[in-house]
């Protein structure tokens, strides 16, 4: 028993700093500065987003299998036997997976869809796909995270490394549809990989896209850049 506790327990370790040491990095908020890791060393030079054509890092790709299947075995025990979520296997699901089976590996998905809780993500999407894919990493979707939320430099960075690990990359709010952060994710896209996409930048409760609850209901809000640049 100790024996297995010990092996456990390196193996949390290892995912843990490997997922730190691969982990995305924010802009600075001082535009003039590096970020405060990569000024200290305290990062990898080998950036995921810039390879992202080319296998993984063998022990990045290990981390990063372990993280998405607790994760989704997590999301999809609590949402789907402690909850009542339900996927309607309807014609346009069962298109959907035919496509993320089919497809040609160079070839991206971009989806695009309304946030409406901040358990979207990775929540209803760990119980989207059949369970033998998702847990799968190249089946899973990549998306963005506002990076005050997930990659804040003044939260402990494990934080950034358990997001990294779940394909998820940080997008700085207000930075406009330049800024190097999305030149990432188009790198991802580029890659041929399942992107999404919450377009709206914030999360809203109603059904319809640019659904608002202010007095506004009627009018249809402004849909960020991003999804027609990438």
């Amino acid at each position: 028993m100790l024996k297995l506790s010990k092996w456990s327990g390196g193996v949390i370790s290892s995912v843990a700093f490997t997922g730190w040491w691969f982990r995305p990095l924010p802009i600075p908020n001082n535009k003039l500065e590096k970020s405060k890791y990569e000024r200290m060393g305290w990062i990898s030079r080998y950036k995921i987003t810039d390879h992202a054509n080319h296998p993984l890092p063998i022990l990045y790709d290990f981390a990063r299998n372990l993280t998405i299947a607790f994760q989704v075995s997590l999301s999809r025990l609590l949402l789907m036997n402690l909850g009542k979520f339900q996927v309607i296997s309807d014609s346009k699901y069962n298109e959907f997976i035919h496509l993320l089976l089919t497809k040609d590996t160079l070839t991206p998905v971009i989806t695009v869809s309304n946030h409406r809780s901040i358990i979207d993500d990775p929540g209803v999407f760990a119980c989207l796909l059949p369970y033998w894919m998702n847990v799968q990493p190249k089946f899973l979707r990549y998306t963005l995270c506002a990076q005050e939320y997930c990659f804040n430099e003044e939260q402990r960075s494990l934080l950034s490394a358990y997001m990294g690990l779940g394909k998820v990359l940080p997008i700085k709010r207000g930075e406009g549809i330049h800024q190097t952060l999305l030149l990432d994710f188009a790198r991802v896209i580029a890659a041929g990989n399942w992107c999404h996409i919450f377009p709206e930048g914030g999360v809203y409760r109603l059904n319809r896209v640019g659904g608002r609850s202010n007095g506004k209901e009627t009018k249809i809000g402004k849909l960020k850049w991003g999804v027609g640049k990438l």
